[in-house]
C-alpha cells in the first residue's frame, strides 16, 4: 500500500478522493470535523493517516487555537501545512507512534485509520491521549457509495489483468485488433462505467492512433504501471472498509480500553448517499 500512496500524495492531492474533488473537504465532512475543532478550544491534536494535511487545513479555518501534528506511513512531499505551519510526519507507524504518553487533547483521522491494524493502534490511541481526551475517525465502509462503485471498478481491473486477458493479449500482440476490440466490447458490456473509470476506453482510444511499435510498447506500459496502482488502491480500499463485525469489534475494543461516551454516526451526502461512519469517544482512565 504504502508505495501507492507515495506516489498518489507526491502528485500534490489534498484529499485521498483525487481530482473527484478539486481542493479540500466540503460540505458534510467538512462540517463534521469544523464542529469537533471548534469545541476543543485551545490544545494537540494527532491525526493520524494524515496525507498532505486536509485535516489541518480544516482546522486552520475554524480554530486558530488549534496544533495539528499529522502522521503518515506514506513519504509525505511536504513537511508542514497551512497558517500555523501544522507538522506533518512521514513513513511512521500508526501502531507505534514516536510520542509521550498523554501528550494530544484529540486523535482524529479522515478515511486512514482502517486500513491500520486496529488492535494496535487503538493501544497506542489511548496512550497518547490526555486524560478526557477525544477520538474521532471517520471511516470507509463496505455499503458506501464510495466503496461499493470501487468494489466494481476493482472487479473490472482484476479481469483486465487474469491470465489471457486485455493486457497480457495488449502486451503480447500490436496488430491484433480485432481480438483487442472484441475483446474490449465485451468488457464494456459487462463494466461499462466501472471500465470507464480505469480510463482503459480513453487509452485504447489514443493507443489506436499510433502506428510505431515503440511508441505503442511506451503507451501499454505507461497504462500497465497506472492500472496496477489503481487496482493496488481499490484492493486496499475494499479491504480496509469496516464490515458490521469489525464495527462492533472496534467499539468492544474502545470500551476494553477505558473510553466512554462512544458513538457511532452514519455520514450521508446530500444527493449520493452514505459516505462514511464517524465513531467517537473520550478516554476516562
Amino acid at each position: 500500500m504504502s508505495s501507492y500512496w507515495d506516489n498518489y500524495w507526491q502528485q500534490g492531492h489534498i484529499t485521498s478522493f483525487g481530482t473527484d474533488i478539486q481542493g479540500n473537504y466540503d460540505g458534510t465532512l467538512k462540517d463534521v470535523w469544523q464542529s469537533l475543532f471548534s469545541s476543543l478550544g485551545e490544545g494537540e491534536v494527532l491525526d493520524l493517516c494524515c496525507g498532505n494535511g486536509a485535516l489541518a487545513l480544516l482546522a486552520d479555518e475554524s480554530n486558530e487555537a488549534l496544533r495539528v501534528t499529522g502522521v503518515d506511513s506514506a513519504a509525505l512531499p511536504i513537511t508542514s501545512v497551512g497558517k500555523r505551519k501544522h507538522e506533518l510526519m512521514a513513513q511512521i507507524n500508526c501502531e507505534n507512534l514516536p510520542f509521550s504518553s498523554e501528550r494530544f487533547d484529540a486523535v482524529i483521522s479522515q478515511f486512514g485509520v482502517e486500513y491500520t491494524k486496529l488492535d494496535k493502534t487503538l493501544m497506542e490511541v489511548k496512550r497518547v491521549l490526555k486524560l478526557n481526551g477525544t477520538l474521532q475517525f471517520v471511516c470507509h465502509v463496505g455499503d458506501s457509495v464510495i466503496v461499493m462503485p470501487n468494489k466494481r471498478i476493482l472487479d473490472c481491473l482484476d479481469e483486465l489483468f487474469e491470465e489471457n486477458g486485455f493486457i497480457d493479449l495488449i502486451t503480447s500482440t500490436m496488430e491484433d485488433s480485432d481480438s483487442l476490440n472484441k475483446l474490449g466490447a465485451k468488457l464494456y458490456h459487462t463494466y461499462r462505467e466501472a471500465l470507464t473509470a480505469t480510463e482503459l476506453p480513453q487509452f485504447f482510444a489514443y493507443y489506436s492512433r499510433l502506428t510505431a511499435d515503440s511508441e505503442r510498447k511506451k503507451a501499454v506500459e505507461l497504462f500497465k504501471k497506472e492500472a496496477q496502482g489503481q487496482r493496488a488502491r481499490l484492493k486496499d480500499l475494499c479491504e480496509a472498509a469496516l464490515s458490521v463485525n469489525e464495527i462492533e469489534y472496534v467499539l468492544q475494543t474502545l470500551n476494553e480500553l477505558g473510553f466512554a461516551n462512544i458513538e457511532t454516526r452514519e455520514i450521508f451526502h446530500e444527493k449520493l448517499g452514505k459516505i462514511g461512519l464517524k465513531i467517537s469517544a473520550k478516554i476516562i482512565q
